[in-house]
């Protein structure tokens, strides 16, 4: 009996220890199980790129977007005050802009000035002058107004030709244009000064054309590659496509003699264009000594020796409407003599509709 006691005893030990003992391995491994979670949800987290990482590296290869710049009469009354900005032509290049502008103030020896700038902007659309220079100051050719600006770029871009010009106003037709040259990092040199009677400026394709009287005749400002180009042509050389030349030259008495017919026929929209036969006449005709007068274009009144029936520009005339046309060229001399009105024309044009 006693023994029997003792060996139930035993078993009872032997279970409580082997429970006691399971126990305590599950919870080792439930232990180690909570570890590997926790460890796993931290290499998520290693693994998993930061929402602000991106934000910052998308900012960091985004392009930097090129400030818009403005220029107006706000910036010039900063910049320049009591002028009023009258012209001004933006150049874009790649890092900066550059502006050309035209300024006028009341006031002055003359009663009025004009002045041009060229601007270039920095990287915050803060402007600084890079050239500056008056427009006609003489006493006897005073500015009055800005006539035109035109600005040609060379094949490259990285170099442009800007054209200002200003004239006196009034009947004269005389102006000044200046020309100048602007390279892509801003700086700017003044490459001509044209002073011109019947002045006219005008831009075609690669080339801005200045044209006057027949002393001035044309010139012709392009880029020849990064090279700036003036092509001078003389007035007597002037003709354009397809115009019906008329020769002519001056005889022993300097007189004008044609070297053709004295009447021809021609239709509305032909050009016509008188040309010197020789070096003594071409010399005399480019100095302006030569006129030509017309009736073509003052509204059917008769032919007369005054300055607004003489053909001041060039050396050809259109026809823009039919009827009898008649042309009279004299020397300057020999114009004083003639009657004013009704002088016996050079040569007769009878213009078809």
């Amino acid at each position: 009996m006693r023994l029997m006691k003792v060996m139930i005893t035993c078993v009872i030990l032997i279970l409580v220890t082997a429970c006691s003992n399971t126990s305590s391995v599950d919870g080792k491994h439930t232990e180690k199980n909570t570890q590997t979670t926790e460890a796993n949800k931290n290499d998520e987290k290693e693994a998993t790129p930061s929402k602000n990482k991106n934000n910052t590296a998308s900012q960091a290869t985004t392009p930097a977007v090129k400030k818009t710049v403005i220029f107006n009469q706000s910036t010039v009354d900063q910049l320049y005050p009591g002028w009023v900005l009258k012209l001004n032509q933006l150049i874009k290049y790649p890092d900066h802009d550059v502006v050309v502008v035209g300024l006028e103030k009341e006031g002055g020896a003359w009663g009025r000035e004009g002045k041009v700038v060229v601007l270039q902007s920095d990287s915050v659309g803060n402007w600084s002058a890079n050239w500056s220079g008056d427009i006609l100051t003489g006493e006897e050719f005073p500015f009055y107004e800005f006539q035109s600006m035109a600005v040609l770029k060379s094949t490259s871009k990285k170099q442009a030709i800007a054209v200002v010009a200003a004239d006196t106003g009034g009947s004269t037709g005389f102006g000044q244009v200046i020309t100048l040259l602007i390279g892509e990092n801003g700086k700017t040199s003044l490459k001509k000064t044209f002073d011109v009677n019947s002045m006219s400026v005008e831009q075609k394709d690669t080339k801005i054309v200045v044209s006057g009287d027949q002393q001035f005749g044309t010139h012709e400002l392009s880029f020849n590659e990064e090279q700036f180009v003036d092509s001078k042509t003389s007035a007597s050389d002037l003709s354009p496509d397809g115009a019906v030349q008329v020769n002519f030259k001056l005889d022993p008495n300097e007189d004008i003699v044609l070297l053709g017919q004295d009447i021809l026929n021609m239709s509305v929209g032909q050009t016509i264009s008188f040309i010197p036969a020789d070096d003594k006449t071409r010399a005399a005709f480019e100095q302006g000594i030569i006129g030509i007068y017309s009736d073509a274009w003052n509204s059917g009144a008769p032919l007369n020796t005054s300055n607004s029936d003489r053909l001041w520009e060039g050396n050809s005339y259109t026809f823009d409407h039919g009827g009898e046309v008649h042309f009279l060229l004299v020397t300057d001399d020999k114009v004083v003599s003639l009657p004013f009105e009704n002088p016996i024309p050079t040569i007769t044009i009878n213009v078809q509709p």
